[in-house]
């Protein structure tokens, strides 16, 4: 992709503009993006930062009109329906922010069995502008929850509460004389309404600090921007290397994770190989349970292998564009591989039934996935016979015990080479020696 083909720019939204554009599905989320939500401490200072006016970064997205496999949620909530005459004509993909952009809409939208490992917290947040007055009561009750099952979060963030911390902090201003309204829901359209803080004006317990506070949460609501940079005219290889340089907190990625939300086709062609890898991982656990652990990239790296081997048979000039590597894995698109799915699934399911009656029980038992790829390329159009099965199986553990001999890409065309082919011809090979490694 041409550097001067790129458009990045650099946008703005409020908070109320960026939770109704998460709504509509303006901004979507691709299935590489898996990190879980923050917890609701972290959700707290955020939102605290903001109400402080402290910058809190910018997010990123890819504006595209690929189509990729996105996640259906946002912190536990479905998204709308997507409806082609409504959809807008680019997708809007997050890149890098993903955590904060779910913090704000988690927290707005509210409710509780969102989060794994936290269903039973209540999300909605509250704002509480007595926070800031001298001597509030921003303490826990004697009988407030224990410290691992509060909703309270430190100090420096008693603006922001959770449903039950809010409700403590209604009770300890209802005993203190002062109105329990004065606790607000963060995303009630009323709650910083002009009619609302008047009304709260007119009554005497009401001190004006708390009234300022609600003009407070009201600017920062409709007047606090946060940085959206847009980047256009980018490829999805490239996509991937701007993820992995931006999200700097996040895991490594899997070319694995963007190529199969590349992929995805739900109701166009229906080639969706997430699924497809669970079928595959369904069938060899009915061999062996342990097998269901698998990895996507050994899988994905089998299809390589299969669609070079075809090519070398059918079509030498396309090879090159097949094989292991991230950039020869991203030629493998739907088209490419829907047509020859069924022999690909029968090639991986027979190399690794092999090594299952082989006493190879789980993945982990393997010493390097380049192990399985020369096998692969042997079995793929080819069912051997017991001499054939005999010699594989020791060329196997040979190489097993000096995976050294095995350990970088060149050396499955050697393996290839020097002993799959000979053996396909009915040749017998020769067999390196048996060598054991520290």
């Amino acid at each position: 992709m041409s550097v001067v083909a790129r458009d990045i720019k650099v946008e703005s939204y409020t908070i109320s503009e960026l939770f109704a554009a998460v709504e509509r599905g303006g901004f979507v989320i691709p299935t590489f993006q898996r990190d879980v939500l923050w917890r609701h401490e972290r959700i707290a200072n955020l939102w605290d930062s903001m109400y402080r006016g402290f910058p809190i970064g910018s997010l990123l997205y890819w504006e595209t009109a690929e189509r990729l496999d996105l996640i259906r949620e946002v912190g536990g909530f479905p998204l709308s329906a997507e409806r082609p005459e409504e959809r807008e004509r680019e997708y809007r993909y997050i890149l890098d922010g993903q955590q904060r952009l779910t913090a704000i809409y988690v927290a707005m939208k509210g409710g509780g069995d969102r989060i794994e490992g936290d269903t039973a917290f209540d999300y909605t947040l509250y704002f509480d502008p007595t926070a800031s007055l001298a001597g509030a009561e921003n303490g826990d009750d004697d009988d407030a929850d224990t410290v691992d099952e509060q909703d309270d979060v430190p100090d420096t963030s008693r603006f922001f509460l959770f449903a039950k911390a809010a409700n403590r902090r209604r009770a300890q201003l209802t005993r203190s004389g002062l109105p329990a309204e004065l606790i607000v829901r963060v995303a009630d359209p009323d709650a910083t309404s002009f009619d609302r803080i008047l009304k709260l004006a007119s009554l005497p317990a009401v001190p004006r600090e708390a009234l300022d506070n609600l003009n407070q949460l009201h600017r920062l609501l409709h007047a606090y921007n946060i940085p959206m940079e847009r980047v256009r005219g980018v490829d999805l290889a490239e996509v991937c290397d701007i993820f992995v340089r931006m999200n700097k907190s996040a895991r490594t990625l899997d070319p694995v994770d963007i190529i199969a939300a590349q992929m995805f086709r739900a109701g166009e062609s229906g080639f969706n190989l997430r699924s497809l890898f669970a079928d595959i991982r369904n069938e060899l656990a009915s061999r062996q349970p342990a097998w269901r652990q698998v990895k996507s990239l050994a899988l994905m790296q089998m299809i390589g292998v299969c669609m070079r081997e075809r090519s070398l048979r059918e079509r030498p000039g396309e090879a090159a564009s097949f094989g292991i590597s991230s950039k020869q894995m991203f030629n493998l698109t739907a088209s490419v591989i829907k047509p020859h799915w069924d022999e690909i699934r029968q090639t991986i399911i027979q190399t690794l039934t092999f090594l299952i009656s082989e006493g190879i029980y789980q993945p982990s038992a393997v010493p390097s996935t380049y192990l399985l790829l020369p096998l692969c390329a042997y079995f793929f159009r080819h069912t051997p016979n017991e001499w054939e099965r005999r010699l594989i199986a020791q060329w196997f553990w040979r190489s097993a015990f000096d995976p050294r001999s095995i350990s970088q890409p060149q050396d499955i065309e050697r393996a290839r080479a020097e002993f799959f082919s000979l053996l396909r011809d009915g040749r017998t090979p020769t067999l390196k020696p048996l060598i054991v490694s520290n």
